[in-house]
């Protein structure tokens, strides 16, 4: 007996009587048909990263109808249908309408959600949230395992742009299908999800946020508000922080990782680095974000307090204020960097009690534009909590700071971007003295 078959029969004896109707039939519109990318644009690349339902899965959502009148025998639930689904199967769904409208795709979906070895995935990154679910099916026999039906979703579409590290925009789609000859019961979760697909690519906010060049997130329906700070080389309205000048350049990697710090914060850790005997601290915004103070560890395993004073989010750069312990600031180099040359990571990897880690590569491009902004791109290894380290030269000079590592399923590539020292200093508004 099929599972189908099982649960009418035992929800016949809980409810012989049959059951009502749980939500009206809405107007079914004809399918969608997506509008194509304009030729001659430059789109962002875009990937699927998972769904979820909000709902309740043993919440009612409508009735399974039997005969050719479909008269109501019992109420279905979500679990029905769930579980004749999978994550693989809405991923090709995504992404066989994002290729067919000529948007471009950025590989195969990943397991988390939004994390970490998500980062660099596609310029933006989309979940679906599925808030709710309603709909009807009807058996022609009352053991079949085919039927027809309706089925409605609210989906809020979730975009999420990994150089930002947030959600840029909420884009809520409602969609509805019918089938009017039987299909199996997972083929009406598939195709009304197809819909709500479509609906999401013709979305104005959705196609302006694609279709523009610039790191920042347009206006619309549904979106967030924009990020300050751009790809300028100034931070404006920003009073300039004079941070001095270290009084010597490091004599090695040694003392270079004695100026690298481990940042604990928000459950997580992310590394950084001393720039000046006051106690300024460099790291990334994301690693610091939503904290006000944070706990700073120094190579010795001595602990202090930091406070967050500056930050940019769309160049990802944070300043903190600690006691230096008499520790030597890292020369900040805006010269510059060459092709091939040898460079070294600093920073505490996937475990606090990793700090310190060095790990070496060289320069693989030193302006990789990604999202608007300029990158290095090196191939030195880094994984999460590397976030905020320095990348330095042989002789100790910090070149840029880690910042994102392109690991596809989380599997590392040797493609990994870092934010130049001289960005890092701009957009914090940081003016270090002559040396």
């Amino acid at each position: 007996m099929s599972n189908w078959a099982a649960a009418a029969l035992a929800a016949f004896f809980v409810a012989a009587s049959g059951g009502a109707a749980l939500a009206a039939k809405p107007v079914i519109p004809p399918p969608a048909t997506v509008v194509s990318a304009p030729s001659g644009v430059k789109a962002k690349s875009v990937k699927f990263a998972t769904y979820q339902f909000v709902q309740t899965p043993n919440l009612p959502i409508g009735n399974y109808q039997v005969g050719p009148l479909c008269i109501p025998r019992f109420q279905i639930a979500l679990k029905d249908f769930a579980p004749r689904v999978s994550k693989e199967a809405f991923a090709q769904t995504f992404e066989r309408e994002v290729r067919s409208a000529g948007f471009p795709l950025a590989g195969a979906s990943v397991d988390n959600l939004f994390g970490a070895a998500s980062d660099a995935a596609g310029d933006l990154q989309v979940a679906a949230n599925i808030k709710s679910a309603t709909g009807d099916v009807c058996a022609l026999l009352y053991a079949s395992n085919t039927m027809k039906g309706w089925m409605q979703l609210e989906v809020e579409w979730q975009i999420y742009s990994p150089i930002k590290r947030e959600v840029v925009a909420r884009i809520p789609i409602t969609a509805a299908i019918e089938k009017k000859t039987p299909v199996e019961p997972g083929t009406l979760l598939t195709d009304v999800f197809d819909e709500a697909v479509k609906g999401l690519l013709n979305d104005k906010t959705y196609r302006d946020l694609m279709l523009s060049s610039a790191p920042d997130i347009v206006a619309g329906p549904g979106a967030a508000p924009a990020i300050a700070g751009g790809p300028a080389t100034v931070a404006p309205g920003r009073d300039p922080i004079l941070i001095g000048a270290p009084s010597r350049k490091p004599t090695g990697l040694p003392e270079v990782a004695g100026s690298v710090v481990t940042i604990v914060a928000g459950g997580g850790h992310g590394s950084g680095f001393l720039v000046s005997a006051n106690g300024y601290i460099l790291t990334n915004e994301h690693v610091v974000r939503g904290s006000e103070t944070v706990k700073i560890r120094w190579s010795d395993n001595f602990e202090t307090v930091g406070q967050v004073l500056r930050l940019d989010r769309g160049r990802d750069v944070a300043l903190i204020k600690t006691d230096s312990r008499g520790r030597l600031p890292l020369l900040m180099s805006r010269g510059a960097i060459e092709l091939g040359q040898e460079v070294y990571a600093v920073g505490a990897p996937l475990d606090i009690g990793l700090s310190g880690t060095v790990t070496r590569g060289i320069v693989s491009t030193s302006n990789r534009i990604f999202n608007g902004y300029s990158f290095v791109q090196s191939d030195v290894q880094v994984n999460p909590g590397n976030s905020g380290g320095p990348l330095v030269t042989k002789d100790g000079q910090v070149i840029a700071m880690t910042d994102i590592g392109y690991q596809p399923e989380g599997l590392p590539t040797g493609i990994n971007l870092f934010i130049p020292a001289g960005d890092a200093l701009d957009f914090l508004g940081l003016k270090p003295a002559a040396p």
